[in-house]
């Protein structure tokens, strides 16, 4: 397995939570992920109350910043997280894990709106890689995490054998990184675990999706440019990917304006209606972040916004 379906928390930073819960004007704080390692994450999301206490950033969070990612979110909307990934999360304040109450219906969109998010940011990342370090390795674990969510979709017993043997490669290589035995392996995940995946990918988007009158690119400064024109360049995506990072930017907060601006549409695209399920997820996702960026800039802080924070 590559993610550990038990919550793996170190016992200081779980008494720190606690402490941070009762000291401040929190509804709770949810964690998911684990420490287990230093190529582990641990994600804290931090559920407001409609008022803020701005000292718990100031004065406690730096404590455990170096050792997990903090995501910001309200009461209003914080089950909503859910629409972007099945997560395993655990409550502090109530010390259970919180339930998936999502309807069924969502399920394999929010696993196909999860691998878009994802899959083709991180192979983009990935194929740039010369040697490996602690970041490489998480950014390879998250495209594995990515390449899991679309066999979810993806029922397949041939791929999902595929899947298995390529993990090992990912094994291997964070393994011997401690050693510094690991740049040698980089050049073979590439080669036969990070492509091996990329055309099946590309063809149930198509199939799935064809829009054929509808073609653009897709260019954020420092994270990603991608295109769905030519196939044989490396930048190519299908063309659904961008067809959903435009309906992400149909909205005039200031995130969504500023993606609108890195996404140019061919003259002669037909934007067609998306799938109802979809775009109903697609609107709790954008509110999701909506309310997450009001209480950040509120907390006058730089970071906290989660999943899409590399198109902001």
């Amino acid at each position: 397995m590559l993610y550990q379906k038990k919550l793996i928390i170190n016992i200081e930073i779980l008494k720190l939570l606690k402490e941070l819960l009762k000291k401040n004007n929190l509804f709770d704080i949810w964690v998911y992920g684990n420490n287990s390692d230093k190529y582990s994450d641990l994600d804290l999301i931090f559920i407001y109350k409609k008022n803020s206490n701005k000292k718990l950033f100031k004065n406690n969070i730096f404590n455990i910043k170096k050792d997990a990612s903090i995501i910001i979110t309200t009461k209003k909307v914080c089950t909503d997280i859910f629409y972007f990934d099945y997560l395993n999360i655990y409550s502090v304040k109530k010390n259970v894990m919180i339930k998936n109450k999502l309807n069924k219906k969502y399920e394999k969109n929010i696993f196909f709106l999860s691998v878009i998010d994802r899959y083709f940011e991180r192979r983009s990342k990935i194929l740039k890689i010369k040697s490996i370090n602690e970041k490489n390795l998480r950014i390879i674990k998250s495209y594995f995490y990515s390449i899991a969510h679309f066999l979810k979709i993806q029922n397949s017993l041939k791929l999902k054998k595929i899947f298995n043997s390529n993990l090992k490669n990912y094994w291997i290589i964070r393994k011997l990184s401690k050693s510094g035995q690991s740049k040698e392996f980089i050049n073979k995940i590439r080669k036969d675990d990070i492509e091996v995946f990329y055309p099946l990918i590309n063809k149930y988007c198509e199939t799935k999706y064809p829009l054929n009158d509808f073609n653009g690119n897709l260019k954020i400064k420092n994270a990603m440019k991608f295109q769905s024109i030519n196939k044989y360049k490396k930048n190519f995506v299908p063309k659904i990917v961008i067809r959903i990072y435009y309906e992400y930017s149909r909205n005039n907060f200031y995130i969504f304006k500023r993606l609108r601006k890195c996404i140019n549409l061919n003259k002669f695209s037909k934007i067609e209606k998306i799938d109802k399920n979809m775009n109903f997820i697609i609107n709790k996702k954008k509110n999701f972040l909506i309310n997450s960026c009001k209480k950040i800039n509120q907390l006058k802080i730089k970071s906290g916004l989660y999943r899409l924070n590399w198109f902001v």
